[in-house]
């Protein structure tokens, strides 16, 4: 029976027990994707990451990553916070004045950059390419689905609202979905069995609603119940697809080709976050994406299966 050890990790936030929570299964090379996923199920986490020796020659490690549901290629929270349990393990060197690692994924080999600070590393993964995809065009069947007025949504077609619906993806699909103020954001009482279907339809992995406070801060909650994530805490691949679909939308200061603006995410369920944007743009048009933050260690142990 393999003994591995396990780190839980509080993620996108400086204190514990608030964020996105992750658990981390080091050395895990000897298990099938079957156990692994059953792993998930049992931490029932959002997601849980599991470390493995490279395949990649340029890469440091390799991570899988599992909903209870399901493997993604790829996840925001869980790079962020495998990362601090393998600096804090000893296994990535000196973090000095700051360390660049590679990281092997179902997308490929993508770099993390490690800075210190005074409340912790800052850790900030480059994404997946950002490719924005159709506008979803029935606000009625969305606002039925995330349980607020249709009025709240942003029409079919560009108005005084602001944005309409769309996929967006830096390596997962999702669907952003712009509301008209927070309290409606936080009034939200989504139809579970009625956004699976929607995310079925679209194949996507999961629906971000957001309220854009400011051209530097965005306020956002995110449910995948194809992926066995009533509601996310803190989501890393949906603020990177939310910045590609705010830099498109010319919703974003760009200064020298560049944006910065901050997610606020899991205020309502108690496991406030934050997460760092960084998008690149080009001609009007996002060409990469960066998100970042900081993680906490909340438990160590063994696990035996």
């Amino acid at each position: 029976m393999p003994v591995l050890d396990f780190r839980q990790v509080d993620v996108f936030t400086d204190r514990p027990l608030a964020g996105n929570a992750l658990a981390v299964v080091l050395d895990a090379d000897e298990l099938d994707g079957e156990t692994m996923q059953a792993v998930a199920a049992e931490t029932n986490l959002s997601e849980t990451a599991f470390v493995l020796q490279p395949i990649a020659p340029e890469a440091d490690y390799k991570i899988r990553i599992f909903t209870p549901n399901l493997e993604l290629p790829i996840a925001g929270h869980p790079s962020v916070g495998t990362v601090l349990t393998l600096l804090e393990e000893g296994r990535l060197g000196d973090i000095g004045d700051g360390l660049t690692v590679r990281q092997e994924t179902g997308i490929g080999v993508l770099p993390i950059t490690i800075l210190p600070t005074e409340t912790g590393p800052l850790i900030t993964m480059i994404q997946g390419e950002p490719r924005l995809f159709d506008r979803f065009d029935d606000p009625d069947r969305l606002a039925a689905a995330l349980g607020c007025a249709a009025s709240a949504i942003a029409p079919s077609s560009p108005g005084d609202m602001g944005p309409v619906p769309r996929v967006s993806s830096t390596g997962l699909r999702q669907l952003m979905v712009a509301l008209s103020d927070v309290a409606t954001l936080s009034s939200l009482a989504p139809d579970l069995s009625a956004l699976a279907a929607i995310e079925r339809q679209l194949e996507v992995t999961g629906i971000s609603a957001f309220v854009q406070e400011s051209p530097v801060a965005a306020r956002v909650r995110f449910f995948s119940p194809i992926l066995g994530i009533l509601e996310d805490p803190a989501t890393g691949s949906a603020a990177g697809a939310l910045g590609a679909y705010l830099a498109d939308e010319g919703m974003l200061n760009v200064r020298d080709g560049q944006a910065n603006f901050t997610v606020s995410q899991g205020t309502e369920i108690g496991r406030p976050s934050r997460i760092d944007v960084t998008v690149d743009v080009a001609s009007g048009a996002p060409t990469r994406v960066q998100v970042g933050g900081r993680s906490v260690t909340v438990l160590r142990g063994r696990l035996s299966i």
